[in-house]
């Protein structure tokens, strides 16, 4: 008897906790994306058997932030020149499809910085609140304002857009490594790559040769594998030096040394600084705007971590600018090496010890994928 009982408890106490939680996640997304709950920790963990709690977390929750910290409520800069795709199939039209995803995504947020950005109360509200990579707070103007005496105002992709538009965004993820996918992601209209994106001889049936977008900061800089595509260069300053590094490689080409160099801190003497890579066509190159950076890092990730990856930010130019879009080598997997260039083994380090949570990262392109804004190509 008493058997019995326990067991209806059971089964009555699992009926409460199912409309329960169907409640409470109604309820909040009607309350909509920026709701907190008090006390809710921005903490998402890494085992994969854990990836459904971390798609449940990601999409409803903010997590709560320092009150000197409130990245996600400052207004995003819009691009008055933006022209939405016109492609039956395009993103536009499947996002209305995703409550997740449309609730968080922009469609004409500013990409890419030009000339308007350096107007005095557009660059103002850049040094307002912010430090880089999501603002300019406490930089100084002028090294910007010689980066844009060099850099023109073109459209970014230097010939008009077509009407549907397919793009590859191809990481560095040791899963490409004997994936045969080389072929597969130069039939893409345009090809995204980024940070040690090797495309020799070596690597070329996995990873395919072609590269429309290359994304880089100064210490990632391995243009000499890619310039043969004459891609459009995307710059992503991360730190003071990396505006620094860009004006003088643009304007004296020479960089200066980093302050820890001047300071003669031994790790930074250790390793060096990167130099100035050899000079390309200013017509080329574009750097991200920071309130760009600052949405995918808010709407996406719900600021977890320093700051994304620059897969991350690298993804969602692909989702802004194409139609379709697939990911290749994201999501680091214990099975392969941590790239597919070494023979590395991948360890997830703890979050204390990265700048990324690479967790959040995982589950974003699990829900991306399962919302069908991109095909997460995996093995």
């Amino acid at each position: 008897m008493w058997r019995r009982v326990r067991m209806y408890v059971v089964v009555a106490m699992a009926a409460v906790t199912t409309l329960l939680t169907s409640y409470i996640k109604d309820s909040l997304v009607r309350k909509g994306k920026n709701y907190r709950r008090p006390g809710m920790t921005s903490t998402l963990f890494d085992a994969k058997d854990r990836e459904d709690v971390m798609y449940d977390f990601l999409e409803h929750f903010q997590p709560k932030l320092d009150p000197n910290w409130e990245l996600q409520y400052e207004s995003y800069t819009r691009d008055r020149r933006f022209r939405p795709s016109t492609c039956p199939f395009g993103l536009l039209h499947r996002k209305n499809k995703s409550r997740w995803f449309e609730s968080r995504y922009i469609e004409d947020i500013k990409m890419f910085m030009d000339r308007e950005d350096l107007e005095a109360e557009s660059f103002q509200k850049l040094q307002s609140k912010y430090l880089l990579p999501f603002g300019y707070k406490d930089k100084n103007k002028t090294a910007v304002e010689e980066i844009f005496s060099v850099l023109p105002d073109p459209p970014v992709w230097g010939m008009p857009r077509r009407k549907c538009v397919r793009c590859a965004v191809v990481g560095t993820g040791g899963q490409l490594k004997g994936s045969l996918r080389g072929k597969e992601i130069d039939s893409h209209d345009y090809v995204f790559r980024l940070n040690h994106a090797l495309v020799g001889s070596w690597y070329v049936r996995d990873v395919g040769n072609k590269t429309s977008f290359y994304i880089f900061f100064p210490e990632s800089a391995h243009m000499q594998h890619v310039i043969h595509s004459d891609p459009v260069l995307v710059y992503i300053p991360f730190k003071d030096w990396d505006v620094a590094w860009m004006a003088g490689w643009l304007v004296r080409k020479k960089v200066p040394p980093p302050k820890c160099w001047t300071d003669g801190d031994p790790e930074c003497r250790k390793y060096g600084y990167p130099g100035a890579p050899k000079l390309v066509r200013p017509e080329r190159l574009c750097l991200a705007h920071p309130d760009f950076l600052r949405y995918v890092f808010c709407n996406y990730l719900n600021a977890t971590g320093q700051r994304p990856t620059t897969g991350v930010f690298t993804a969602f130019m692909a989702v802004h600018l194409c139609d379709q879009v697939s990911l290749y080598g994201f999501g680091f997997d214990p099975r392969y090496p941590m790239h597919y260039y070494d023979q590395e083994i991948f360890t997830e380090p703890r979050q204390n010890d990265t700048a990324h949570n690479f967790g959040n990262e995982r589950a974003l392109w699990r829900i991306l994928d399962r919302e069908n804004i991109v095909r997460w190509v995996r093995r």
